[in-house]
């Protein structure tokens, strides 16, 4: 069997249509011809030569793929062709043929590395079936060199690419580490071990001002135990983050730096697998302080619509402050008569006679004045007690918010917040309220009554003809649950999803900013609860708040 016969049927169809050259070299015209005929009928291009000289100057200008050739001739044998074709091209595949060949002639033949040897005479079919394998044989090789060729192309490429890639990614982490390094901004990448694989300076320095036990650093485990409160909402921020698999946010308080601080904790995938998350902290103090003189100069704004109101409701006790006052001069100008009376009589030792005493009692009717006093006394501090609580209720509406938490009784900043748009409401609403027992919470009052105060507003403003002010409070759970309902003209379905929007307001100009609903949400929002709002066209609007008996708050 041939080197190639056992691999032979491998070869494709479409490599044997390939073009192929065969160099046949033999000294008889007899048997030239007809194998010149045979490799034509194969599909080949063939190139007939005589001798070892003519074919040699034949392969050294044209291509040939496979020899065929005869040992002994004259002009440069067989032997002597292998060696010099095979100095040439030490891959080519030679065929020999001989019907006088010697031991030595095999010896060279076999030196000269040949495909196959054909002993003459031979059928034409053997020398058909020879040549189809040795030519599948010659395409192997070729595809093989080529598919080499193609492969170490394509590593070269490939490196190529590789140290682009390289290059690039490193550039990128400088980069990247360079952003990191001047961020304003804390940011950690975590894996599901919680084992810190990244961490910027900012990052490092907000654990430094803390006071953590060491600085935060590469190779860190994050623990829940943890002694600050920063250090826990990072472990458990990071916990939601891995459990759910979604970003998750957090807001908190950090008294230690006075910071107010937005974490953000993103899942990190790689090939679609969770590997980890990132950790964003945002120094958002500043922010803050500005939302909190954005709600001070809104409370102000409030005072300025309810101004008139207020104005109004401050006139009316003054307005019978002021008549008493004056009736009480009149009786005091009737009393000081009759002391000066007294004292005449007294100054000059006399006594005035009974009858005389009686009737002027009768004529100044001090039993009705003395009766009368006491109910005008009555009347004035009942109305200067109204104004003193009006001016108490501006003022601890108006006043700064405290930074600190304290005691805030829901129910009390309702009422609070119904004195203050009293003349609001008096005169087109009717107020119906059922305030249930509920829980003192931690929060900040004078931000609750500023939420009650814009939603009884909106409400009288929604009804400027009649209607019924509906406010009901009640234990829910771990929640405190309060309901506002009007029975005003109710909000469409496409703007009631705006409404929270900043700026936006569906009132006429002049008639509101646009960021009472806004603020109250963030009120709402730091108390750790929501609002919402449903509404009817034509039959109402009702806003629902909730504010949890024990907010998750940082400090």
């Amino acid at each position: 069997m041939t080197p190639f016969e056992a691999t032979a049927t491998a070869v494709s169809a479409t490599s044997s249509s390939d073009p192929f050259s065969v160099l046949l070299v033999d000294d008889e015209e007899a048997l030239l011809q007809p194998l010149v005929e045979v490799l034509e009928d194969l599909g080949y291009t063939v190139t007939p030569a005589k001798s070892g000289n003519e074919a040699l100057a034949i392969f050294k200008s044209t291509p040939i793929d496979l020899v065929v050739t005869d040992v002994r001739m004259p002009n440069g044998d067989g032997n002597w062709l292998g060696k010099q074709l095979r100095s040439l091209d030490p891959n080519l595949q030679i065929i020999f043929m001989s019907g006088y060949a010697d031991f030595s002639d095999l010896c060279m033949i076999v030196n000269n590395h040949a495909y196959s040897f054909l002993q003459k005479p031979f059928g034409l079919d053997s020398f058909r079936s020879e040549v189809k394998q040795a030519a599948a044989y010659v395409r192997s090789i070729h595809s093989n060199n080529q598919k080499s060729r193609s492969l170490s192309e394509q590593v070269v490429r490939a490196r190529q690419e590789l140290a682009f890639r390289t290059e690039r990614l490193e550039i990128e982490q400088e980069r990247l580490a360079g952003i990191l390094a001047d961020a304003t901004f804390g940011f950690i990448a975590i894996d599901d071990a919680f084992t810190v694989h990244n961490v910027n300076p900012w990052m490092t320095s907000l654990f430094a001002e803390i006071g953590v036990d060491r600085p935060i650093a590469v190779g860190d485990t994050l623990a829940a135990e943890y002694s600050c409160p920063f250090c826990a909402k990072v472990f458990a921020l990071c916990s939601a983050c891995r459990d759910t698999r979604e970003p998750v946010t957090e807001y908190m308080e950090c008294s230690k730096t006075e910071k107010y601080l937005e974490l953000h904790a993103y899942p990190l995938n790689f090939r679609g697998e969770q590997s980890g998350f990132a950790l964003l902290v945002n120094d958002k103090t500043e922010l803050q302080q500005l939302q909190v003189r954005l709600h001070q100069t809104a409370k102000l704004a409030s005072i300025g619509e309810l101004a008139a109101g207020v104005a109004h409701e401050i006139n009316n006790p003054l307005a019978f402050v002021r008549s008493n006052l004056h009736t009480l001069n009149e009786y005091v100008t009737e009393l000081a008569a009759l002391a000066s009376t007294l004292y005449k009589f007294a100054d000059n030792g006399d006594s005035l006679p009974a009858l005389d005493l009686t009737k002027l009692l009768e004529k100044l009717d001090i039993k009705y004045i003395m009766q009368d006093s006491t109910s005008l006394v009555e009347e004035t501090n009942d109305g200067i007690e109204r104004v003193a609580k009006i001016v108490r209720d501006l003022k601890t509406f108006a006043r700064a918010d405290n930074a600190e938490r304290e005691d805030l009784n829901v129910n009390q900043a309702i009422s609070d917040a119904l004195n203050l748009t009293r003349n609001e409401l008096k005169y087109t609403v009717t107020v119906q309220t059922d305030l249930a027992e509920i829980p003192i919470l931690r929060g900040f009052p004078q931000q609750l009554v500023q939420v009650f105060t814009n939603l009884f507003v909106n409400a009288a403003q929604a009804m400027p003809e009649k209607g019924t002010l509906t406010i009901i409070t009640a234990p829910d759970n771990d929640d405190v649950l309060i309901t506002v309902t009007d029975t005003g003209s109710g909000i469409e379905e496409t703007v009631l999803s705006r409404i929270f929007d900043p700026f936006y307001t569906t009132k006429a100009p002049g008639k509101g900013t646009g960021m009472g609903l806004s603020i109250s949400f963030g009120i709402i929002e730091r108390h750790g609860g929501t609002i919402t709002a449903s509404s009817k066209v034509g039959i109402g609007t009702t806003f629902e708040i909730r504010l949890p008996v024990n907010p998750v708050v940082e400090e």
